[in-house]
């Protein structure tokens, strides 16, 4: 080719893409959002559908100071043959100053718990041994359905499934009424992670150790500790942290095999002290019937506390007992309280006077 007609060729292809580019066609640039943001907007991928091989039955009551958290999980049928016994437990609930009472279902064993595990309750169904676990923590001061959110998404989490937001709750939650409460109770269907796996339930901003359940500040084991609202004491040997909260301003528990006895430290108005009525309200817990005045007066003690002396009563049921103290101190009352097994009680009986005895009450 020679040079004259190389270059008409060129001039010729560059007229052309010369009239091919007008203003309307000039190249426009996007700004393509990030997968996070269309993920916030439709939502994320469908995930790989989940097998249905196993079912969770979950409960969750927020009493004042403490959440409560009842949880049945295994195989999808042996669960769902406790469903109806599951729910029985829950409208059965009962809620005093010691924690939960219930009625336990025909067949279902009760166990002692330890640390935060405040109960295990077990059952045979289609060959399996299946565990409600019954426990508990100190509730914050936020949102009641963003704490039972929270906790959902968890068990979700658990069972492989993927978590909600808060205007799906009422669709997948429901209430189940019982003596004096409502429990938010779940069913979950899918795969659990594995067998009797379980996280402990979130608890907001409320301190607790991994390993020994809930504590308030200065339960180490060590003397002159203190706990909640400047209260000092010395904790006695052998003695666990238990579940403290905002009433509780310090709790302990000590378990032996079988047998368990909880020991609560509570502060509450100075009306709230009287002292017939709040025995006969623990000896019902107990089996027993109501004394009066006069009796009363023969079954009372006093017992120094702090700067002071606190009324002190000891009631022995047929299974249980109840060591308690009453005190006045800052313009409260002051209930200083032992309950649980009836053996145990009277072996732990000096240390719990030890207790009282050590107790030194801030502003």
């Amino acid at each position: 080719m020679n040079a004259p007609r190389s270059i008409a060729i060129t001039l010729c292809c560059l007229g052309a893409l010369a009239s091919g580019c007008s203003d309307s066609d000039q190249v426009e640039q996007y700004q393509v959002p990030k997968q996070r943001v269309l993920d916030s907007i439709n939502g994320p991928p469908p995930a790989e559908p989940v097998p249905h091989d196993d079912t969770m039955l979950a409960a969750i009551v927020l009493e004042p100071d403490q959440a409560w958290f009842f949880k049945l999980a295994g195989p999808r049928g042996a669960v769902e043959d406790q469903a109806e016994r599951f729910e029985a437990l829950i409208e059965s609930l009962q809620f005093g100053d010691s924690g939960p009472r219930w009625s336990l279902p025909a067949g279902w064993r009760e166990q002692a718990g330890s640390g935060m595990r405040y109960a295990t309750l077990t059952a045979e169904a289609g060959g399996e041994v299946l565990e409600t676990t019954v426990t508990s923590l100190p509730r914050n001061d936020g949102d009641e359905k963003a704490y039972s959110l929270s906790n959902i998404n968890r068990w979700r989490g658990q069972m492989g499934l993927q978590p909600i937001g808060r205007h799906e709750l009422p669709k997948l939650a429901r209430q189940v009424k019982f003596a004096g409460g409502i429990a938010t109770v779940v069913e979950l269907k899918g795969k659990l992670a594995a067998p009797g796996m379980g996280q402990a339930p979130f608890a907001g901003r409320a301190p607790f150790a991994s390993g020994q359940g809930p504590l308030a500040p200065g339960l180490a084991g060590d003397a002159g500790e203190t706990g909640r609202g400047g209260l000092r004491y010395n904790t006695p040997e052998g003695w666990q942290a238990g579940q403290a909260g905002a009433m509780r301003k310090a709790a302990f528990v000590v378990v032996d095999g079988d047998r368990q006895v909880e020991i609560t430290v509570i502060d509450l108005a100075a009306s709230a002290g009287g002292l017939l009525d709040n025995v006969n309200r623990w000896r019902g817990q107990i089996g027993l019937g109501n004394t009066t005045e006069e009796e009363l007066d023969q079954q009372v003690h006093k017992l120094p506390v702090g700067s002071d002396r606190g009324d002190y009563v000891e009631l022995y049921g047929p299974d249980q007992a109840i060591l308690a103290v009453i005190a006045r101190q800052g313009g409260k009352s002051w209930f200083i309280k032992l309950m649980g097994d009836k053996q145990l009680a009277e072996r732990e009986k000096q240390r719990f006077e030890q207790l009282v005895q050590s107790l030194e009450f801030g502003d």
